[in-house]
This record gives C-alpha cells, sequence and structure tokens, in this order.
C-alpha cells in the first residue's frame, strides 16, 4: 500500500490481536534471492512431500529429472524411481500421494511450517506429467495446450532444485 510500508509487514502486523492466528505465504519463487516466498520458506522447516516407489517401496521426492518419455511421445510421459530404476507410470501417482508424508528438511525454530511442492505432485485428472513435461535437451517447457514455450518465459515449471516451483508457507 502507497506510503504505509511493505503489504506483507503490514498484514502480517494486522493479526497480532489474534492468538489463534495462522498466516499463509502462498506464491511461486520466480527470481532466486529476490524472492519473498524463497526467503519465508528458508527461514521455515522446509517440508518436502516424500512419496514410496509402487514397487521398491523407497521413499522419494518427485523431482524434474526423474519425468522421461519416448521421444515425440510427451503424453506417454512416465516417473523413474530414483533407488530401483522402475518406471512407474501416472497411474500409479494415487496410491503413491495417499501413502506419502510430509518430511521436515530442516530443524526450523517450531513456529514457521514450510511446504514444497511442484507440479508433479498434481492428482490423477488436475494436469498430467505429459502436460507439465520439460525438454532438458531442447530447453522447452511444455503445457497442456501443445505449444511449446521457451523454459526462459516459464520459471514456475523450470525444473531444478528445490524451489520454483511452488511453495507454500
Amino acid at each position: 500500500v502507497d506510503g504505509e510500508g511493505d503489504p506483507v509487514a503490514l498484514a502480517i502486523q494486522r493479526t497480532v490481536t489474534f492468538a489463534n492466528r495462522k498466516i499463509l505465504i502462498v506464491s511461486t519463487p520466480t527470481i532466486k534471492g529476490f524472492s519473498r516466498i524463497e526467503s519465508a520458506y528458508e527461514e521455515s522447516d522446509q517440508r518436502r512431500y516424500w512419496v514410496p516407489c509402487p514397487f521398491c517401496k523407497h521413499e522419494q521426492v518427485l523431482e524434474w529429472p526423474q519425468l522421461k518419455w519416448p521421444k515425440d511421445e510427451r503424453e506417454k510421459a512416465y516417473y523413474v524411481c530414483i533407488s530401483c530404476c522402475e518406471i512407474i507410470h501416472e497411474h500409479h501417482k494415487g496410491w503413491m500421494l495417499d501413502n506419502g508424508r510430509w518430511i521436515a528438511g530442516e530443524p526450523g525454530n517450531g513456529n514457521i511450517t514450510g511446504f514444497h511442492l511442484s507440479g508433479l505432485y498434481s492428482p490423477l485428472g488436475w494436469v498430467s506429467w505429459g502436460q507439465i513435461a520439460v525438454d532438458e535437451e531442447t530447453g522447452i517447457a511444455y503445457f497442456g495446450t501443445g505449444n511449446p514455450t521457451p523454459v526462459t518465459n516459464v520459471t514456475r515449471l523450470a525444473p531444478g532444485p528445490l524451489l520454483y516451483s511452488a511453495s507454500v508457507v
């Protein structure tokens, strides 16, 4: 708000009179080092959702490099288990999500809980792996439209480390 200061700080300040307040900061990080959601997440206990492989039961965080598909058949995208290397098809995702759990990556201070979840976790029927596939060779990100877009214009789907997919604090 013009002249009143930082809008996030103002919103938080307006909750101080409520003993049972919950403050949610929800966003997608964009520019590394300048993102409010990134700094808020770094202050939290940094929880990620770990899901078991339907074959070996190894728990893992779904990561972009494990998403694969046959050449020119992006709609047949599948996930490769980081432990047993079995191919995990999209129909397994429901079971994996049902049997997953949030695990904190940092001890935190007990006051701030942070969650990170990428589009790879979208439940069946929402957005498929094929619809959000990123071709690492060409640097093209794919959406459900079938029209390729350069990754530089879609930081929200850019594969990579912990952030720059989606985070909720």
